[in-house]
């Protein structure tokens, strides 16, 4: 499965999402980790080598019993709101046992709550620049953060295809 981010590929936005990472690498008061993911997405930006999505591998186990045990494995920090939901929908814990960083880890992976809020670590978005990668996401090299869902008519984001992915992967 893959989880797209929130990137405008026009020329002029990613004039701009560069000119935005070239204020932030020179900008001695950010952590360094945070100007080298600059200085790298500069890079990728001139090079056109950087990625619109990100790769989430997901596995489904099923271990017959009275009742059944559900094991997901999610690749990426995903957060706990998942499991609540779907251990509302498959059983409590002693029914689905709900692991992230499974097999890779690719980002954080916030819900469309995390997303919608103006500053948040965990939903990859700073207040300096909200249209690059911020917070979570300058630790996995992303351009952008994940693409949420702003509202009931926006076409779908990270949460729901993701919210898709691990029920098929739960049918399975």
């Amino acid at each position: 499965m893959s989880l797209p981010l929130d990137v405008t590929l026009t020329a002029g936005n990613l004039r701009d999402v560069s000119a935005a990472y070239a204020v932030r690498s020179n900008n001695l008061s950010l952590p360094g980790y945070y100007r080298r993911h600059a200085q790298q997405m500069i890079a990728q930006i001139d090079a056109g080598t950087f990625a619109t999505s990100i790769p989430v591998p997901l596995q489904s186990w099923r271990f017959a019993g009275s009742p059944d045990l559900r094991l997901l494995l999610a690749g990426g920090e995903i957060v706990s709101g998942y499991a609540v939901y779907f251990r509302a929908r498959y059983g409590t814990s002693s029914q689905l046992l709900f692991a992230g960083y499974a097999n890779e880890v690719p980002a954080y992976l916030p819900s469309d709550e995390l997303l919608r809020r103006p500053e948040t670590y965990a939903g990859g978005i700073d207040t300096d620049f909200p249209g690059i990668a911020g917070g979570s996401m300058t630790v996995y090299g992303s351009l952008g953060h994940l693409k949420g869902k702003p509202t009931a008519t926006s076409p779908d984001g990270a949460e729901q295809i993701l919210i898709g992915a691990i029920t098929a992967a739960l049918a399975a």
